[in-house]
């Protein structure tokens, strides 16, 4: 009798131990599903902000002061060139850049003021362009707002969200035609993919040779930690409050060294 207690005994335990573990499998599933919604819904305000006014207005202005004389300079790119304000960023740069001085763009715009005296330039964050997969070419519409015969320079940063490469070639060659159609005299530059992915930067530099644009490979700073950001970093907002990068996928954007090296490589390659 106490053999067939003792027994059911460790046959209930058993269930139990079975239960929590598989409880605890479950609520963790739950919980990364639920980090990937918040980067999903994420993702989606920011497409729906490239809509809003006040970026509207930012474009309108920047199309106005091209007609000025100034050198124009435009920066079409992703999170690396420019990623809105949301709960892990704290202001509109490059993610992960200390402060808005010393993301890439505005190194590289400095550098051009240096050379040129008054300059227009505005960062355009195109992620939207990246995660289309199905059909990019709808979203080059959205290019209007920005893309003009003024222009003298245009970099082009787009590849780090790119999954499916199937039309990649074909779009990508598409991106610089039309940008080559509405500013005719402006260089281009393409920018090759600062995390490591052969595929999407050996399309990237073919396109860039057959359309006759200059293509800038990053491989050589690419998987290297001193380029990154960390877990931990102080980066500072317009007003100068400090914040800690805490979300480990802003920590792997370039740092301040990681920009710097980005914008030296623009400045380099920039036609004289």
């Amino acid at each position: 009798m106490k053999k067939r207690y003792k027994a059911c005994w460790v046959f209930i335990i058993g269930i139990l131990f079975c239960f929590i573990f598989l409880s605890s499998i479950l609520i963790h599933k739950l919980y990364i599903h639920e980090k990937n919604q918040d980067r999903k819904i994420n993702d989606i305000l920011y497409l729906l902000k490239e809509l809003d006014g006040s970026r509207e207005l930012a474009c309108y202005e920047f199309m106005e002061k091209c007609q000025g004389g100034e050198y124009n300079f435009l920066a079409i790119g992703n999170s690396i060139t420019k990623h809105q304000v949301c709960e892990f960023w704290w202001d509109e740069i490059g993610m992960a850049a200390s402060s808005e001085e010393n993301d890439y763009f505005h190194q590289v715009t400095t550098e051009l003021e240096k050379q040129y005296g008054d300059v227009n330039s505005f960062s355009y964050n195109f992620s939207s362009w990246e995660m289309s997969a199905s059909d990019r070419n709808r979203t080059l519409s959205l290019l209007e707002e920005v893309v003009n015969p003024y222009l003298d320079l245009v970099v082009i940063q787009l590849g780090e969200n790119i999954n499916n490469t199937d039309t990649l070639e074909t779009d990508f060659k598409n991106l610089i035609d039309y940008i080559k159609s509405a500013s005719p005299k402006a260089e281009i530059l393409v920018i090759g993919n600062f995390w490591e992915n052969e595929k999407v930067d050996g399309i990237k530099e073919k396109a860039a040779f057959e359309k006759g644009v200059l293509y800038i490979s990053l491989k050589e700073i690419q998987g290297k930690r001193e380029y990154q950001s960390s877990v931990g970093n102080t980066v500072y907002d317009k007003e100068g409050n400090s914040h800690k990068i805490e979300e480990k996928g802003v920590a792997r954007h370039p740092g301040d060294v990681g920009m710097d090296y980005i914008a030296q490589q623009i400045i380099r390659n920039i036609e004289e």
